[in-house]
C-alpha cells in the first residue's frame, strides 16, 4: 500500500506519507488504521507527506469517495508537504480534516511544516479541543465497553421488550388478565428472580416497563441495577405494511427518535433494540423490502450511539413458512451484508453494537428439519461471510423455537467454533427463556416462586450453552 503511517514525538504527531499511484483499495485500507491510531492516541498533529506521489491510478474518482473517519474532533492541526500541483487534486482526499487548522506548504519548506505543527496553541483553542477530544473518545470507549460487557462472562440478554399488545396476547392464551396491573405483576416477577445477574447482563424493557415500579414502590430499574444487569430498550414502533410490496413489512419508528433515545438515556438504559422483520416465501422477501429494513436499522444504530446507547440491530428473517435450511441461509446472507452495508454507510461504529440475528434454520412447516449440529454449522458459516469481525458480538434471537431447542443449538455453535470465531456467541432470547415461567405463573401470586426457579434455570441453561455446557441432562435437574 502507498500510504505509509507513523508515530512521532511520542504519538502526538502522525506522518503519513503517500508514494506511487493511489488506487480506491490504497484509500479503503488506509481508513480504519488511521481511525486505530487516533482511537489510540486522541489528541494528534498530521503531517501529509506527498513526496513521491505521482497521482491515481485510472478509475480512482477520489471525489466520489466517502471517507468515514468517526473521530475527526481529535485532529488539532493537519501540514500538507508536497508538489502543490497535487494541492487541488488532493483536496478530496483532506475532506475529513476540514475541522482541523490546516495549512499547504511546498517540498522545500518540509522544515517550516514541522515547526508550524510544534507551535503551542493559543491557551483557549487548546482547551476548547480537549473538551471535544475527551468527550469524542469517552463516548466512543463508553460504547465499547458496554457492547463488551453485554456479551461478557457467558452471560446473555433476557428480552422482555413485548409490547402491550403482544403480552397482552399473550396472557390471552393462558387465562391471564389483560391488564396493567397483571403486566406489572408478571414483569416484576422477572426482574426480582433470583441470581438472574449471574446469567443475564442486559434486560431489554418495554416503554411501560421501564416506567414500573415493584409492589413496594422499587424502580425496575433500581432493581436490575442492583442485580448487575444493564438496562436496554426497545425503541421501535412495530413492523407496517411496506407500500408497494405486498405481504412484506417494514419497521417504524425514527420520527422523534433522537429526543426518545435521549431520554432513555437519562433514565439509565445504556443499550437499546430495533427489529425488523424478513418473511420468506414465495418471490419474497424482495430488494425493496431488505434495503428498506437495513436502512432504517442503519439510521437507528447511528442515532444511538449518538445518544451514548449502544445498538442491538435485529434484522430478522422468520421462521414461519416452508422454506428449506439452504433458502434460508441465502436470504440471511444477503440480508446481513445490506444491513452491514448500510450500517457503514451511517458511519456506525461496528465495536460499539451488538447483533441480534436469527439463527439459520428450516421453515416451521418444511417436511426436513436439520439435526442440532447442522444448523450450527450453517449458522456460524453464514454469519463468518456476512457479519466483520469488529463486531464485538451475536446474541441470537430464539424466534418461536422451544426454550431447549433454542439453547442445544447455541450450545452446538460454541462447542464446534468458539474457539475460532472473532465475535462472542450469545443469546437475547425472550420466550425461549421466559414461556416456562408464564406458563406455571399463569396470574397466581403462589405461584411466583416457582415461576422464577424455571426462569432463572432457563437462563442457566443458556448460559451453559455459552460454554459448551450444556446437555438434556440439564433439563432433569
Amino acid at each position: 500500500m502507498p500510504i505509509h503511517l507513523n508515530e512521532e514525538n511520542g504519538g502526538k504527531t502522525l506522518a503519513i506519507h503517500v508514494t506511487g499511484k493511489l488506487a480506491k483499495v490504497d484509500y479503503e485500507h488506509f481508513v480504519p488504521e488511521f481511525e486505530r491510531l487516533v482511537l489510540q492516541h486522541g489528541k494528534l498533529r498530521l503531517l501529509f507527506d506527498l513526496t513521491g506521489f505521482h497521482g491515481w491510478e485510472a478509475g480512482a474518482l477520489w471525489d466520489e469517495i466517502r471517507f468515514d473517519i468517526k473521530y475527526y474532533a481529535d485532529i488539532e492541526r493537519l501540514a500538507m508537504v508536497g508538489d502543490k500541483k497535487w494541492q487541488q487534486g488532493m483536496a478530496a482526499f483532506f475532506k475529513p480534516f476540514t475541522k482541523a487548522t490546516s495549512r499547504y506548504f511546498d517540498h522545500a519548506d518540509a522544515a517550516e511544516a514541522r515547526k508550524w505543527l510544534d507551535e503551542t496553541p493559543r491557551p483557549a483553542q487548546a482547551n476548547a479541543q480537549m473538551i471535544v477530544q475527551a468527550k469524542t473518545r469517552a463516548d466512543a470507549r463508553a460504547l465499547v465497553e458496554t457492547a463488551r460487557m453485554l456479551v461478557a462472562d457467558d452471560k446473555g440478554l433476557l428480552a422482555m421488550d413485548e409490547s402491550n399488545p403482544t403480552c397482552d396476547k399473550r396472557f390471552a392464551k393462558l387465562g391471564i388478565p389483560q391488564t396493567e396491573k397483571v403486566r406489572r405483576a408478571y414483569r416484576e416477577l422477572i426482574v426480582t428472580t433470583p441470581g438472574l445477574g449471574e446469567c443475564i447482563s442486559g434486560a431489554i424493557l418495554y416503554d411501560e416497563t421501564i416506567r414500573q415500579k415493584t409492589k413496594d414502590g422499587i424502580p425496575f430499574i433500581e432493581v436490575l441495577a442492583k442485580a448487575g444487569i444493564v438496562l436496554g430498550i426497545k425503541v421501535d414502533t412495530g413492523a407496517k405494511d411496506l407500500a408497494g410490496y405486498p405481504r412484506e413489512k417494514v419497521t417504524e419508528g425514527l420520527d422523534g427518535l433522537r429526543d426518545r433515545l435521549t431520554a432513555y438515556f437519562q433514565m439509565g438504559a445504556r443499550f437499546a433494540k430495533w427489529r425488523a422483520v424478513i418473511a420468506l416465501g414465495a418471490e419474497i422477501p424482495s430488494r425493496g423490502c431488505i434495503e428498506a429494513n437495513a436502512q432504517a436499522l442503519a439510521r437507528y444504530a447511528a442515532l444511538c450511539q449518538e445518544a451514548g446507547l449502544v445498538p442491538v440491530v435485529e434484522p430478522e428473517v422468520l421462521m414461519d413458512g416452508d422454506h428449506t435450511l439452504e433458502q434460508c441461509r441465502q436470504v440471511t446472507e444477503e440480508v446481513l451484508r445490506t444491513v452491514f452495508v448500510q450500517l457503514c454507510a451511517q458511519r456506525v461504529m461496528l465495536e460499539g453494537m451488538i447483533l441480534k440475528p436469527n439463527m439459520v434454520l428450516p421453515g416451521l412447516a418444511c417436511l426436513r428439519q436439520e439435526e442440532v449440529n447442522e444448523v450450527a454449522d450453517v449458522t456460524v458459516t453464514c454469519l463468518l461471510r456476512a457479519v466483520p469481525a469488529a463486531v464485538p458480538g451475536i446474541a441470537f434471537l430464539s424466534g418461536g423455537q422451544s426454550g431447549e431447542l433454542a439453547s442445544a443449538r447455541l450450545n452446538a455453535m460454541n462447542v464446534r467454533f468458539k474457539s475460532r470465531l472473532p465475535w462472542a456467541v450469545a443469546f437475547s432470547f425472550a420466550r425461549a427463556i421466559q414461556q416456562p415461567a408464564l406458563e406455571i405463573w399463569r396470574g397466581n401470586e403462589a405461584q411466583v416462586v416457582a415461576a422464577q426457579k424455571a426462569l432463572y434455570h432457563r437462563a442457566r441453561c443458556n448460559q451453559a450453552a455459552r460454554r459448551g455446557e450444556y446437555s438434556a441432562a440439564m433439563e432433569k435437574t
